[in-house]
């Protein structure tokens, strides 16, 4: 079993859930009007931070999932190929 692949679908699960999870908060705090109601100046600024970074962190989660499942391709058509040069030197 490749590894690359499920490590690839964890990281992929774990950026979506992380970007999701944000975006649920942001919209549960915004009022009738649209804006985002918070009780102090400094919660609101720490509060867009943190989501900020949050998502940041979510988008290389995603960008290294998608790096690992091209390794896990990768690797698996060297593996291939080096099965096709062997079986074809046997005949």
């Amino acid at each position: 079993m490749n590894w690359y692949y499920v490590i690839a679908a964890v990281l992929f699960i774990v950026g979506i859930v992380v970007n999701t999870s944000i975006n649920r908060r942001r919209f549960y705090r915004r009022g009738p009007g649209g804006l985002q109601h918070y009780d102090s100046y400094g919660k609101a600024v720490a509060t867009t931070w943190l989501e900020r970074l949050g998502k940041l962190v979510a988008v290389v989660l995603i960008l290294f999932a998608i790096g690992f499942a091209g390794m896990g391709y990768q690797l698996q058509q060297r593996k291939n190929s080096v099965n096709n040069n062997n079986t074809e030197k046997r005949f």
